[in-house]
Order: C-alpha cells, then sequence, then structure tokens
C-alpha cells in the first residue's frame, strides 16, 4: 500500500496542462525567451514552450495540471534578467526576485517602467492564464513537418527556375521546393482554424496551376519547355 500511495499522478489531458503566458516587454532574443522559460521551469517541469505569431505570447504545457494552478495564482511575475559579461552567446541569469500578485498603486509609483533598469538589467513581467482551447493535434497537422514527406509532384516554374540558379549542394532540395510548406505565402495574423487549412490548400493548388503558364514556359520532365516551340499546350499524359 505505502508503495501504490507514492506512485505518481497519471498525466492528465494537455488541455489541463496548458497555459497562455503574455511577456511585457517583448522578449526579443533567444537569450530573453530561454530567461521566461526558466522562470516557468522554477514552478515545474515544462514540455512545451513555443512563441505564437505574436512574439510577445506563448502557449506552454507543463506536466503536472497543479503547476498551471500555482502560476496562474501567482501571476504576474515579475523577475530580471542579468546579462553575462562574456561576449560569447552565454546564458542569461534570472534573479530570484519574483514577485507574486498585482502592483498596488504605491508599489507601481516606485517601480522603474517594465524592462528598464539602471543597471543595465532587463525586468520582464508575466502574465499567466490556463487556456483549454488551444488544439495541440489540430496544431501539429498544420505544421508542413507533419506527416509522410509529400510524394514527387511535377516541378512548377518557380521550383525549376530555382533549379537553375541555387547552387546543387546537401540543401539544394529544400531550397528549391518554395510551395509544399507554403513558405512562400503571407503569414496569417491569427491563429488558423479548419476552414482556413482547406482555402490553404485550394490556394496552393491554384498557384501551382497559374505558375505553369507564366512566361509560356511548362514543366516537362524536370526542364522547362518553352510552348511557343509549337508543341500543343493541354495536359500531359
Amino acid at each position: 500500500m505505502a508503495l501504490s500511495s507514492a506512485k505518481p499522478r497519471l498525466l492528465g489531458p494537455a488541455s489541463i496542462r496548458s497555459m497562455f503566458v503574455r511577456v511585457t516587454p517583448v522578449p526579443r532574443s533567444l537569450s530573453d525567451r530561454r530567461a521566461v522559460l526558466r522562470a516557468l521551469q522554477k514552478y515545474g517541469e515544462v514540455e512545451v514552450f513555443k512563441r505564437l505569431i505574436d512574439p510577445a505570447s506563448f502557449i506552454s504545457t507543463v506536466k503536472q495540471s497543479s503547476t498551471v494552478d500555482r502560476l496562474v495564482e501567482n501571476s504576474p511575475l515579475q523577475f530580471d534578467v542579468l546579462p553575462e559579461k562574456s561576449d560569447s552567446l552565454a546564458t542569461t541569469a534570472v534573479s530570484e526576485h519574483i514577485l507574486r500578485g498585482s502592483l498596488l498603486p504605491s508599489d507601481a509609483a516606485e517601480t522603474p517602467p517594465a524592462g528598464h533598469h539602471p543597471g543595465g538589467h532587463k525586468t520582464f513581467i508575466l502574465h499567466i492564464f490556463p487556456t483549454q482551447s488551444y488544439k495541440h493535434k489540430t496544431m501539429i497537422r498544420y505544421s508542413p513537418l507533419h506527416g509522410p514527406w509529400p510524394d514527387d509532384k511535377p516541378s512548377s516554374f518557380v521550383t525549376s527556375a530555382l533549379r537553375v540558379v541555387v547552387p546543387k549542394d546537401m540543401a539544394a532540395k529544400g531550397l528549391w521546393d518554395w510551395e509544399t510548406g507554403g513558405q512562400a505565402e503571407k503569414a496569417t495574423p491569427r491563429m488558423p482554424d479548419k476552414i482556413d487549412h482547406i482555402r490553404e490548400r485550394m490556394q496552393r493548388r491554384e498557384n501551382r496551376t497559374r505558375s505553369k503558364g507564366i512566361l509560356g514556359l511548362q514543366p516537362m520532365g524536370g526542364r522547362l519547355e518553352d510552348s511557343s516551340s509549337g508543341k500543343p499546350r493541354g495536359d500531359e499524359r
């Protein structure tokens, strides 16, 4: 019985272990974002720490749901980041000074603006909220790296043109392909939903079809074929 009582609690769904983190001021550098992560890790093990489209917003998933409760209860968190004197890309040090609860008006008058410190330190404030609306599985499916790599398809005009100018090294195949993951498309200003995902795929399909007619060139077996050469245009068979 003693062993069973000491057994760790099973992990709950990711939705109840997820939280939304809003950081002020915006953590611009990698070291700043790592400092934010370390501040969260003081309360428990962090499994996911992902920046959203807004550079000041993050989604984080911890190992235990009780960690979310403690972080939300102590929000907002304030901590200082001390820059390293070394010229190398060393990690920054997070001070142990963490303020709990909202700042009172009297305290706010004596507290310097967030991000400003006379000694060159950076001060960050974390506002943490529980979130169960973030669909982890859906966002994974939206990633261009999810699932098997797509089968080879006829090259578009853009891909064929890049084959001519991109050096043929180990990174060439990735640099040729600017359509599989939608890299050349404008980033969406909000979280995509299922309808947006379907529209994206339709738009990519339309762009591939349209690119075949650019400058009267069509991809034929990896080469550019000029339609003005007298060969009939139409579906390849």
